[in-house]
């Protein structure tokens, strides 16, 4: 908790400190002790200035004592960065670049550049900033700190009141700093391709996070040098395949991740010199000729060019296609509309998720997740329903994405696709006129279950899978209820014949958890009285046969778990 409890917020120090901290001798004695002494001592030392660094601005008792510390903490770290022997320890490194994100975080961009020492500062952090990304087994995580502070640096630069020495000095060193990182990170894979032993960085989710949390803004500030090498890099690797294709396979899911979050990472309105979105259509036709690639078994390609299509339907599918529609004159003319890159996008979900196997678990997860989203929004949720391949799932539900139906594993996933099957029927039928046509492969289900329990064969395996199935696709669709008439129609459709179900269900698995939970959850969505759906005519009796009915669920299933011996606590 130490080495991260500083990296965001200031440090209330005691008021009772201020001539403490305002001492310039007080920050001169710790760089003194971090230069002469050897770790754990150094260590120390360095993490007491980065709590000195984030301390409140109200501790000085000027102006003029903030910025005389301000101008020794940067000649102190220049001086460090310099002179490298005391961040040749690998904790101290680590200290140092969380001390630098850290005094940029409490500083702003014009504080620095007004310090005679930030020229000196900025050619010391390039040379260290080299120098770790090319050393990345030695620098660590350190990376993702500096990679921070030069985007913090980037976002400052256009705040800036004049352009200066030091500011064109920063323009110029930003982007080979990110061609290094870039090309540094390819390095990598292949010397861990090489070396079995070597445990890549790249591998791990959260540490791929932390490294891209600062690099697509840096990759925008010269986009348009950032993203020819993206797409060079991305050719060449395709093109090397054939000769160690395992490895041209994670550089280009690692290449395309970064163009993901690129993607995502772009702003609202642009008024810079370089157009925009000529540059995003580049990068975007660079992924789009890699989804022939994801024909068959799901590769580590997969999941990156998922999040790929989903930011590009962020950033130019729905509500701000209007605003951003100058992309689609850049790019082919089969992708040149909105609603042709959608057809695409469900195209590459479909085969993704119906080629995915019992332990693809993220991959449908993120697949069914951009579909949900695309089909929440009214605007892309219409375009949706427009495309033929959204019609013919519509009419087959139960036909298509069958590895949800086929593997258990990802049962728990037809929630979701249950919620969006849903939702674009009903917007295609919005008064839910063709309901029970629409339901009538759910509602065989629940007939075939109702008969086993009378024949006294709930307890098939499967029958039991048929029911652990058959509640997550009703919890989903009754998400998808969204207001009075549409829950209104649902009830109809449920009450009084096929809810038996849930009563058979409840009372036969009530001691096997995983078909009696996914039952009580579809019974709590069932109630769930989200944006007022659950209002019955005056005259109806409606409220009161779902209280009863609901009650009765409840009591089967308490009095059932009272009665067993083997229910715990």
């Amino acid at each position: 908790a130490l080495l991260t409890r500083t990296d965001v917020g200031t440090v209330q120090l005691p008021s009772s400190w201020r001539a403490v901290v305002s001492d310039q001798a007080t920050p001169q004695l710790f760089f003194s002790v971090f230069s002469r002494a050897a770790p754990p001592t150094s260590t120390a030392a360095a993490e007491c200035l980065v709590y000195l660094v984030a301390a409140r601005r109200s501790i000085f008792g000027s102006d003029r004592d903030r910025a005389a510390f301000l101008a020794i903490m940067l000649s102190g770290i220049a001086t460090v960065l310099e002179e490298k022997k005391s961040i040749a320890d690998q904790n101290n490194f680590h200290i140092i670049c969380r001390l630098m994100m850290r005094l940029k975080s409490n500083y702003q961009l014009q504080d620095l550049i007004e310090v005679e020492a930030f020229p000196r500062f900025v050619s010391a952090l390039v040379s260290t900033s080299q120098s770790a990304f090319q050393a990345w087994q030695w620098s660590g995580t350190a990376s993702h700190y500096l990679l921070i502070l030069w985007s913090k640096l980037v976002i400052s630069l256009k705040y800036l009141k004049k352009e200066s020495d030091t500011s064109r000095q920063l323009n110029v060193s930003i982007p080979p700093i990110v061609e290094l990182y870039i090309t540094s990170r390819l390095r990598m894979l292949e010397e861990c391709a090489v070396n079995e032993s070597l445990e890549c960085p790249l591998h791990d989710e959260a540490q791929l996070v932390e490294q891209l949390e600062g690099l697509p803004t840096l990759c925008r500030h010269k986009y348009s040098r950032s993203a020819a090498l993206i797409v060079s890099s991305l050719r060449e690797c395709v093109a090397r395949g054939s000769a160690s294709p395992e490895l041209a396979v994670e550089q280009v899911a690692w290449l395309v991740r970064v163009a993901a979050e690129i993607m995502a990472a772009r702003a609202p309105q642009h008024h810079g010199e370089e157009d925009e979105d000529a540059i995003d259509a580049q990068l975007c036709i660079a992924v789009f000729e890699l989804l022939p690639q994801l024909r068959g078994a799901v590769t580590p390609l997969t999941v990156p060019i998922l999040r790929f299509l989903d930011a590009f339907r962020k950033s130019f599918i729905g509500t701000t296609a209007t605003s951003h529609a100058r992309v689609y004159q850049h790019l082919p003319v089969e992708l040149g509309t909105p609603s042709a890159v959608l057809q695409v996008i469900v195209e590459v979900i479909e085969r993704v998720v119906g080629s995915a196997g019992a332990d693809d678990d993220e991959v449908v997860s993120v697949a069914l997740e951009m579909l949900l989203e695309t089909a929440a929004g009214y605007a892309s949720g219409m375009a949706l329903v427009e495309i033929a391949a959204v019609k013919q799932l519509l009419a087959e539900h139960q036909q298509h994405f069958r590895a949800l139906f086929q593997y258990p594993e990802l049962y728990r996933y037809r929630t979701i696709y249950y919620h969006v099957v849903g939702r674009l029927h009903l917007l295609q039928d919005p008064m839910a006129v063709r309901m029970e046509a629409f339901l009538s492969p759910i509602d065989e289900m629940m007939r075939n279950i109702s008969q086993a329990a009378a024949q006294g064969a709930i307890k098939q395996p499967d029958v039991r899978t048929a029911c652990i199935g058959l509640f997550r696709d009703l919890r989903g669709l009754c998400e998808a209820m969204s207001n009075r008439r549409l829950y209104n129609a649902f009830f109809d459709w449920i009450y009084p014949d096929r809810i038996r179900a849930l009563h058979h269900v409840i009372q036969e698995f009530y001691d096997d958890p995983p078909v009696v939970i996914p039952a009580l959850k579809f019974l709590a969505e069932f109630v769930s009285n989200k944006s007022q759906r659950i209002v019955f005519d005056c005259s109806s009796a409606n409220g009161i046969l779902l209280f009863r009915e609901v009650s009765k669920a409840l009591t089967i299933y308490g009095m059932r778990a009272q009665r067993s011996s083997t229910m715990t606590r």
